[in-house]
């Protein structure tokens, strides 16, 4: 769980980080994780809460859970750009749903909760995809230091 507060300052929007990682959509998360902190605040400052605590709770809650799942996703478009670009632009399933998720009628979440029973499947894919980025950004660094050199 992350904090996006001190004792008495919150953090929001792309201070806190909060942009969307496949997308760089931003002002969702902006305006949302502002509307948590002014409730927050209020509360603390009506006596409702005794700390600011409870900012962090929402936002990881909220907004953290679908920004997490939403770099997993870009780590499998980073590794197979052509398949992924080839599977929503010929499948008329998968064109839908990614508009549906554009237009904030769906979420990212959703795509992992379709797996059902075989959501292992999905875990699996979101680790060797984020395994094979790491390693074509370790292979362009060390490419870069012999061009440099």
């Amino acid at each position: 769980m992350s904090s996006f507060h001190n004792d008495f300052i919150m953090v929001t929007g792309d201070s806190a980080g909060l942009g969307d990682p496949l997308t760089g959509e931003g002002i969702y998360y902006a305006v949302r994780s502002g509307e948590i902190a002014a409730e927050s605040c209020i509360n603390y400052l009506s006596g409702k809460s005794n700390s600011i605590n409870d900012y962090s709770m929402r936002i990881n809650e909220e907004l953290m859970t679908e920004l997490l799942e939403a770099n997993r996703i870009k780590h499998i478009f980073n590794a197979v750009p052509l398949k992924i670009h080839s599977f929503v632009g010929s499948s008329e399933r998968g064109w839908k749903a990614f508009c549906k998720v554009l237009r904030g009628e769906r979420w990212y979440a959703d795509v992992r909760n379709a797996f059902g029973k075989w959501k292992f499947l999905w875990n699996l894919a979101c680790w060797i995809s984020a395994s094979i980025e790491i390693h074509k950004e370790r292979k362009l660094k060390i490419q870069a230091k012999k061009e440099r050199q």
